[in-house]
């Protein structure tokens, strides 16, 4: 989850850097206010992509969709609390010291400063148990798969619950302890993504070479299961990238880890959009193509026809992967004494 912000080595330490602070606090607020526009439009995207599917499909579609919504608005929420942290930092203070405005930003007995302490690990949270669940629907409801996943997230909370409770009881744990505690928190958001990342793009993987061993061949199609491994690989790598660069940047104790930090607020977010988004566009700019024996995860798809049974398809189905919020996977296996028989190796659906 979210790692300690950048207020929790004291004001102390300030003194000598005052100008760099004063500078990356205004970087950080500008970028993440860049972000989170990007992000409004594709959120926005996406309920238009989930709006527009049926009925049966957004019930499907549902608990990805709260948790998107969750997280933008975490982030909207956030990012209006950053305009009035920057007021009251740089316009509002009494004290006209030039180490004012980064005394206010890194005081957390300040409502708007705690309430980013807060945002961040909730921002970060609601995301791996968004991927989690993915994973989970994505390997059959396998439980034992999510073992590991779900004891790094048991330590996530832990870690930066503590994190946050002394932001505001500073005296009840020593620094030195703290200082070790925070080490561990960048480390588990980092393993977190590249398990259930790895256990997904793996899942994705395997369900290709199924295809190719019972001599499945794609006629052609702009959007292959690599495609779809690409896409959900490059998203991911989004989050991954800013948490190794906070692992940079904390260890270093190099001060510009609080643009990271406020960034990974809005980027968090559209890292699960960003999914639905480009698998939606890469439906619309491949025709229907239709192949003898097919094997496709129709968790990714909206297609009207993935509500269909297997006994109503003829053996020419439609491939169309498209939005990854469907959380919906199957496989269809043909017969191999019948060119027109064909078995359901796996299915489930939200």
């Amino acid at each position: 989850m979210a790692g300690p912000p950048s207020g929790s080595q004291g004001t102390q330490q300030l003194v000598p850097s005052t100008n760099a602070h004063r500078s990356y606090y205004l970087i950080s607020f500008w970028l993440e206010s860049t972000i989170y526009g990007m992000y409004f439009f594709l959120f926005a995207g996406t309920v238009l992509i989930f709006r527009r599917k049926k009925a049966t499909d957004r019930s499907a579609s549902i608990i990805t969709m709260v948790g998107n919504s969750l997280m933008f608005g975490l982030s909207t929420f956030h990012n209006g609390v950053i305009v009035y942290q920057m007021v009251a930092a740089y316009a509002l203070q009494k004290d006209s010291s030039l180490i004012a405005p980064v005394d206010y930003l890194r005081n957390f007995d300040n409502w708007s400063v705690y309430a980013y302490a807060i945002v961040l690990p909730l921002v970060t949270w609601t995301g791996d148990i968004l991927v989690i669940y993915r994973c989970w629907i994505v390997w059959q409801r396998n439980n034992w798969v999510l073992l590991v996943p779900c004891i790094l997230l048991l330590a996530s909370f832990a870690t930066s619950s503590i994190n946050v409770w002394w932001f505001r009881h500073k005296d009840s744990i020593s620094r030195v302890v703290m200082k070790h505690l925070f080490r561990t928190t960048f480390p588990l958001n980092v393993a977190q993504n590249v398990i259930t990342t790895g256990l997904i793009s793996y899942r994705i993987w395997k369900q290709h070479r199924m295809s190719q061993q019972v001599g499945v061949q794609l006629v052609s199609s702009s959007l292959t299961l690599y495609t779809v491994l690409r896409i959900i690989i490059e998203s991911a790598s989004i989050y991954t990238f800013e948490q190794v660069l906070m692992i940079i940047l904390f260890f270093t104790t190099h001060p510009a880890i609080v643009i990271v930090q406020h960034a990974s607020i809005p980027s968090t977010g559209i890292v699960f959009v960003l999914i639905a988004v480009r698998t939606h566009v890469a439906k619309h700019n491949i025709e229907t193509t239709r192949f003898s024996r097919s094997v496709f995860p129709v968790w990714l798809a909206e297609d009207e026809e993935s509500d269909r049974s297997h006994h109503e398809r003829s053996s020419a189905a439609p491939l169309t992967i498209s939005s990854a919020v469907d959380h919906r996977l199957e496989l269809s296996t043909p017969n191999r004494d019948s060119a027109s028989g064909q078995a359901k190796i796996a299915s489930s659906q939200v």
